[in-house]
């Protein structure tokens, strides 16, 4: 699949920046008739990503790419070893926090798929996809 148009945000972690995401998904969407049910539904993936990686330093990076039959979101880099597991990305399950989100039953429930992908040291990134119309 050939992307249309794509956009990588860099920015430093914390909440005051979770607007300035919303808004570059808010534009995307825009430009490919994305309903704002569907709309809602990347915003929160996109937010739960973030919020089961708390403890992350440095920056989060988000490249949204415009398909023809949907949206892909990359969020790299994070940390979270049980958020990797719930997610399938790792064979070794360490033990469960308390009060952790099954992420992978959540961007089930929220995106048509996702992958992630492994980065250097324990680092990985998640890969979202998510079909219009």
């Amino acid at each position: 699949m050939v992307a249309v148009d794509t956009v990588t945000l860099t920015l430093p972690r914390g909440a005051g920046y979770l607007a300035l995401l919303h808004l570059v998904l808010g534009g995307i969407a825009l430009r490919k008739d994305l309903s704002f049910d569907d709309l809602d539904d990347v915003q929160l993936a996109v937010d739960s990503i973030l919020a089961e990686d708390p403890g992350r330093v440095g920056d989060v990076e988000m490249k949204v790419s415009l398909e023809e039959e949907g949206l892909r979101i990359r969020l790299a880099a994070f940390s979270n070893q049980s958020m990797k597991a719930s997610l399938g990305g790792s064979s070794r399950s360490p033990a469960p926090e308390p009060q952790h989100l099954d992420m992978g039953v959540l961007l089930e429930s929220l995106c048509d798929s996702f992958v992630v992908e492994d980065l250097r040291g324990d680092c990985y990134a998640i890969e979202l996809w998510k079909r219009t119309g």
